[in-house]
């Protein structure tokens, strides 16, 4: 089959056969909604069936499901990037609950495998943001995304990654191991609500989350998710 007819039959078994969806080469992946065309845009780099495609459906999934497009948009550029970029982490996690509870698990199975493997090559420090975005997003996948046989069958594996990764962020970051044990906790809200489609729930969910981080004021975030996430009474955030 060619890459068109492998794209629609996974349309179909996604439930997404009669949605406006385009194909673009690019050198990243991500998905935003067109509004002029009612058209749904993945940029793509590579025209093969994996896991990143799957991950991308799935933004639109869940934007549908939500009714709410802006579960799969870009920022517009007056937007911190560091807070777009830890909602996205916690978005994705919404995102492959909706599109890998499905045939195409395998391929999410073994993006998680991939990452497991980096265990043996240990950890680099490349900025705090980044690696906590990371720790946030795997989290959530290894704790709940995952089936129960899989997690399992990985738990050493699953304990060393956030092990390390909670370590190296602590040992070159003014964090601490006690803020953790915070952020675990409202993690955990995850278990309940990876299911809604509910944007406020969600949208809360990653205030929350970030209003624990110590980088920003209340008054900063609440702006910045005004820029993210528009079309939609926030005063829930007060």
């Amino acid at each position: 089959m060619t890459f068109d007819e492998d794209f629609q039959k996974i349309k179909e078994d996604l439930s997404l056969v009669n949605d406006c969806i385009k194909i673009m080469l690019s050198n990243i992946n991500a998905v935003k909604s067109d509004d002029k065309s009612g058209c749904w845009n993945i940029e793509y780099i590579r025209p093969e069936i994996n896991y990143y495609l799957i991950h991308e459906l799935g933004h639109i999934i869940l934007a549908k499901e939500a009714s709410y497009s802006y579960f799969a948009r870009e920022p517009n550029e007056n937007t911190n990037q560091d807070v777009f970029d830890y909602i996205n982490y916690l978005i994705d996690c919404f995102a492959n609950y909706h599109s890998f509870n499905s045939e195409y698990y395998p391929l999410y199975l073994n993006y998680i495998d991939k990452l497991l493997n980096l265990i043996h090559r240990g950890f680099v420090f490349t900025n705090t943001h980044e690696l906590l975005g990371g720790y946030l997003g795997f989290y959530l996948e290894f704790k709940y995304n995952l089936k129960v046989n899989d997690k399992e069958n990985r738990q050493v594996d699953i304990k060393t990654y956030l092990r390390n990764l909670k370590n190296i962020i602590v040992q070159n970051s003014q964090l601490y191991h006690q803020l953790f044990q915070k952020i675990n906790r409202k993690l955990d809200d995850f278990e309940f609500l990876r299911s809604t489609d509910n944007p406020e729930e969600i949208i809360k969910f990653c205030f929350d989350l970030l209003e624990i981080l110590p980088f920003w004021n209340k008054e900063f975030l609440k702006y910045q998710f005004t820029l993210i996430f528009q079309n939609i009474d926030l005063s829930f955030l007060e």
